[in-house]
């Protein structure tokens, strides 16, 4: 929380292989979600995937079937965005995993693995533009946001529930509010690791101020939130602040300038993997 992300993932490795060395799998699995969580925004899918991948094989390999389940939502919103869902791409079925036999399994077993497995379904129906369906996944991750702890999945929670709130087409005062409870935590969180967290708050600030109105912060707000995603390796926070901020053009008529960020949008997105 007061260093950037990218400094972890070397501590992250050792204590995954003294683990291993001595005889705590369990610790060293752990150590091998968070990896493959904290990946998660600055890996290109193709990477993300052999990743998880790896990890994913030495988990069956000792026999851990219950972390292996919790990495497999992730894993599997990754085949979806390289066109490998089976049908529908905001379901989290496919060659990794069968959603419903997973929800199920969760509800009796892991209710942490039941809030991932609805983060990735609102995180994807998000991407897609099913903000309704994101607003139902994020009401039920809301739990995880009043985690005490300063740990990494909060953030993602926190994130993405305040800009489903700002994506919704009817700006209800419950929405705006949601948003701006969510701005509040990343204003304080950016006090001590703005490498991490600025560029999140000045993106929820831009939608915050698009959807009230204010034209003029919401552009500012908009080319910070996009700089400071570039600058920290967030792509998959840069491809979609560049696409809102083309939206957001595109929907006040400047075609021009809404074509310049949308195209970025796609280079970033097409980099990241895509499809």
């Amino acid at each position: 929380w007061k260093k950037p992300v990218r400094t972890i993932f070397d501590p992250i490795k050792a204590a995954h292989r003294v683990a291993l060395e001595t005889g705590d799998i369990d610790f060293a699995m752990l150590n091998a979600n968070i990896y493959c969580w904290e990946s998660f925004d600055i890996t290109v899918l193709n990477k993300l995937e052999r990743i998880v991948k790896g990890f994913a094989n030495r988990m069956e390999a000792y026999g851990q079937e219950s972390v292996l389940m919790m990495i497999k939502p992730l894993w599997q919103t990754v085949h979806n965005f390289m066109g490998k869902a089976y049908d529908d791409p905001t379901v989290l079925t496919g060659e990794i995993m069968e959603q419903d036999y997973t929800v199920q399994y969760a509800r009796e077993n892991n209710k942490t693995l039941l809030i991932w497995t609805h983060f990735y379904r609102m995180f994807l129906s998000y991407m897609l533009g099913d903000f309704e369906s994101a607003e139902v996944h994020s009401c039920v991750c809301r739990v995880a946001e009043n985690n005490p702890f300063g740990t990494s999945d909060r953030v993602l929670f926190v994130f993405y529930d305040g800009l489903v709130a700002l994506a919704q087409h009817k700006k209800t005062r419950a929405r705006l509010q949601t948003a701006k409870r969510c701005i509040k935590t990343f204003k304080e969180w950016a006090k001590h690791a703005p490498e991490n967290f600025l560029g999140k708050l000045y993106f929820l600030e831009a939608e915050l101020a698009a959807a009230t109105g204010d034209d003029e912060r919401a552009h500012s707000k908009f080319t910070s939130a996009i700089s400071l995603s570039r600058e920290g390796g967030f792509i998959v926070q840069h491809g979609l602040a560049n696409e809102r901020a083309g939206k957001y053009f595109l929907h006040r008529g400047d075609i021009e300038t809404a074509q310049s960020y949308l195209k970025e949008a796609l280079a970033v997105y097409t980099k990241w993997g895509g499809t």
